[in-house]
């Protein structure tokens, strides 16, 4: 009886401890399950026998370094990408040249006066003076088969609100014989450089278009003419009116486009017609003796510039400058 009663407790703790064993294999198995696969272990009933397996193999720690792999490689992947993309940006940022000063300054819009010129148009009669002036600085004004030489002080024109005024005043007379100069400008009382034209409105062309026109027509006239000696001792007619756009102490500049109404004495062919002012400060044409005087000072591209300008090597221009420096803290 006794060792009966031995055998069954033998027995029963043999059996409880095969319970325990089942119980820990089966709490590993449910873990291995909500986990995921980790190697080659898998949520199965028999989960318990292969993850001892795996960990016999080693199919845990290879499953473990092919992740770490992975992730190398991606991070290698992320730095060969940035490197190349720094690179491709530093070869464009040196093979690209940068805006200078002076292309950005010359680029600046005139102030609006808000007068009877629309904004559009007074932009476009500001460059094309510039343009011509421009075009002689560089030394690339043809004329036959040679070009006028470049200047070394060209300023840039600015445009004038009160210029565009007596412009404006000079144009609504409609008749170009009248001239009403003299007019005080800032304290002085000086004759302004004056260039007008008639124009009218054919050929397809609207106002902006015919007064771009007129204003190159004079810019041309030194070609036209064939002079290359600038060097002038008086006016002369064939050229004056390019000689006002390049002359080399204007600084200044405003116009004014008038619609008039057709001439009652049957001249400009009976029809309305339009009338162009530039008055230009300081004036053209000037000359004090019978010294030759040149329109303007010949030499190296914007190499003279005058204090408080800056040659842009764009244009050839002396443009003034429009910043100032901070006042430094004392």
């Amino acid at each position: 009886m006794d060792t009966r009663r031995e055998m069954e407790t033998a027995d029963g703790q043999e059996i409880d401890e095969r319970m325990q064993i089942a119980a820990v294999i089966g709490g590993e198995t449910a873990t291995t399950r909500r986990k995921g696969t980790v190697g080659n272990r898998e949520g199965t009933n028999d989960g318990g026998q292969r993850f001892v397996e795996d960990l016999d193999k080693g199919k845990v720690d290879a499953g473990t370094g092919s992740v770490r792999d992975t992730w190398q490689m991606r991070l290698k992947g992320v730095f060969i990408a940035v490197t190349v993309i720094t690179l491709s940006y530093n070869i464009l940022a040196a093979s690209t040249p940068r805006p200078s000063r002076f292309s950005v300054i010359t680029k600046m819009a005139p102030a609006y006066c808000r007068l009877n010129l629309p904004a559009r148009l007074q932009n476009l009669i500001l460059d094309k003076h510039n343009e011509i002036r421009s075009q002689v600085a560089l030394g690339q004004y043809a004329v036959d088969d040679d070009y006028l030489p470049p200047a070394d002080n060209m300023v840039k024109l600015d445009w004038d609100c009160e210029l565009e005024l007596e412009a404006q005043q000079r144009a609504q007379q409609c008749n170009l014989q009248k001239e009403n100069s003299g007019r005080q400008m800032n304290g002085w009382d000086e004759v302004r450089g004056e260039n007008a034209f008639y124009f009218r409105t054919t050929d397809g062309l609207d106002v902006s278009g015919a007064v771009l026109k007129g204003i190159q027509r004079m810019g041309d006239e030194i070609a036209i003419a064939g002079i290359k000696n600038l060097k002038l001792s008086r006016y002369d007619s064939r050229i004056g009116h390019a000689t006002q756009i390049l002359w080399k102490e204007t600084r200044k500049l405003g116009c004014a486009v008038q619609e008039c109404p057709a001439r009652q004495d049957g001249s400009l062919d009976g029809q309305k017609y339009n009338v162009a002012v530039c008055k230009y400060y300081p004036t053209g044409n000037v000359f004090k003796s019978s010294t030759p005087t040149s329109i303007y000072s010949v030499g190296d591209v914007a190499s003279a510039c005058s204090e408080g300008t800056f040659g842009d090597p764009s244009t050839g221009l002396c443009v003034a400058a429009t910043w100032q420096e901070g006042s430094k803290e004392k």
